[in-house]
């Protein structure tokens, strides 16, 4: 056999991180990718270093495992890649401002429990949006959508009181 060239190394570790089989696998393949781009460069990072991108990995996993609930896989080649990454930031980022913009915290804890509430409640949106999973599709209409989510496509299915219990919940650590 050949000697396994750090082509093969990375693109393995990426085919692996696209089809992840638990939330925190991603994170994972991350820290060996940039340990192996260590390896191989002078100036790379370690997986020891605190990534900037902790917050996203962590909503992106979560995102995948509503997508498996969903029997759907998370698209991460070529365009689609850039795209979904675009979104998944823009979702962060809307998330932050609307919890600064109403005096709330907005913490990266915050954020990943209201990304996880998003994902959780989702089957009370109306058809229209239950239907687009998409990361751009949700990007485009968030601000549709989470109002959907926590008053309610309809009174049976507000989600206003699991909302304000979960807040409760995150104020008492």
């Amino acid at each position: 056999m050949s000697k396994i060239t750090y082509e093969q190394k990375i693109q393995l570790l990426e085919s692996y991180k696209a089809l992840p089989r638990g939330v925190n696998d991603s994170l994972i393949i991350s820290a060996i990718i940039l340990d192996v781009v260590k390896a191989n460069s002078k100036t790379g990072r370690t997986a020891s270093e605190p990534g900037e991108n902790q917050l996203y990995n962590t909503c992106m996993g979560i995102y995948r495992e509503f997508l498996k609930t969903r029997n759907s896989l998370l698209d991460m080649d070529g365009r689609k890649a850039k795209d979904n990454s675009e979104a998944m930031r823009g979702i962060i980022n809307y998330m932050v401002s609307f919890a600064r913009s109403n005096n709330k915290p907005s913490s990266d804890e915050n954020v990943i429990a209201g990304m996880t509430f998003l994902f959780a409640n989702w089957d009370r949106l109306n058809d229209y949006h239950k239907n687009r999973i998409r990361l751009p599709d949700i990007h485009r209409s968030i601000e549709e959508i989470l109002p959907m989510i926590r008053n309610g496509y309809d009174k049976k299915s507000s989600a206003k009181n699991e909302l304000d219990s979960l807040k409760h919940g995150l104020t008492k650590k």
